[in-house]
């Protein structure tokens, strides 16, 4: 990312989970700051965010260190089968509009894609607790542990 030269109007971003030293340093505001760097104008970064529901505390801390860099950051969450409820982010700079499938889905449907980005409040409850995962101050390791020690 930091060598790069040619901007993606879309990146996808699926690490393994924070749950070390050097898989947290990928989750953190200067990593995002890179995604940012590499994006054209007008594309979107989504992001691999952990569970809001088993590790809710990493998910809202993933959430909140990629709004340092984006504008914009849209938090939505799907059943995974493998994995149970499972969490990503959108990110993005200036305005977008959602507008109606045009390809042929298996899940997607025109009334499920907007269930995606809402969550209970009950969900949404450690956004406001956790800190930004930073480069020198690393928090994200120590949510992912406790969360999955109470998982």
């Amino acid at each position: 990312m930091a060598e790069n030269k040619e901007p993606f109007d879309i990146i996808i971003v699926d690490f393994p989970d924070p749950n070390n030293e050097s898989l947290n340093k990928l989750y953190t505001n200067v990593f995002y700051n890179y995604v940012k760097a590499n994006l054209a104008k007008g594309g979107v970064a989504a992001v691999q965010s952990t569970s809001p529901y088993y590790a809710s505390d990493s998910f809202w801390c993933i959430h909140k260190t990629i709004s340092t860099q984006f504008e914009h950051v849209l938090p939505y969450h799907v059943q995974v089968p493998a994995f149970g409820e499972w969490g990503f982010n959108l990110a993005f700079e200036g305005e977008r509009e959602r507008k109606p499938l045009t390809v042929e889905t298996k899940f997607l449907t025109e009334e499920n894609v907007d269930s995606l980005f809402v969550f209970g409040k009950d969900e949404m409850a450690a956004l406001e607790k956790v800190g930004v995962n930073e480069m020198f101050r690393p928090r994200l390791i120590t949510y992912y542990n406790d969360d999955v020690e109470n998982w």
